[in-house]
């Protein structure tokens, strides 16, 4: 009997610890993780992209075309349900004559009623420099 007491209280000792570390891990809301710890990446790198991108959607070369539109597109103050696709120049200032680095395309929707939003998908496509033959989704 005194071997059973014995090996209860261990027992229930090693749970009691165990609990309590599992009561004290679930109280927290967020955790702070190392990536670099959990999946093993390498410290991140940092670049700086500055680019010019030019939406022209009239006169002779448009780089913006219209391609669905809602029964009440052209009623709206936001041009609601408007569907546009994209092969707009990337510059590097903000004359549209500087060096082409690349090409944003893709395609962006007016997508409210009360105000101006759109959502918008596109692929960075560049063609000059270090990245030239990269591509950028976003």
């Amino acid at each position: 009997m005194a071997h059973f007491k014995a090996g209860f209280t261990i027992l229930a000792f090693f749970f009691s610890l165990t609990f309590l570390t599992a009561i004290k891990s679930e109280t927290l809301f967020a955790r702070r993780l190392s990536a670099q710890d959990q999946f093993r990446l390498k410290p991140e790198k940092m670049t700086h992209l500055r680019f010019y991108l030019h939406d022209t959607l009239t006169g002779q070369h448009p780089t913006a075309f219209p391609v669905a539109q809602a029964a009440i597109t052209n009623t709206s103050s936001t041009f609601f349900g408007l569907v546009a696709v994209i092969d707009d120049p990337l510059t590097v200032s903000p004359d549209l004559n500087s060096t082409l680095v690349g090409r944003a395309q893709g395609m962006y929707a007016s997508s409210s009623q009360s105000e101006v939003a759109l959502t918008i998908t596109m692929n960075l496509v560049f063609a000059e420099g270090a990245y030239n033959g990269s591509t950028l989704s976003v």
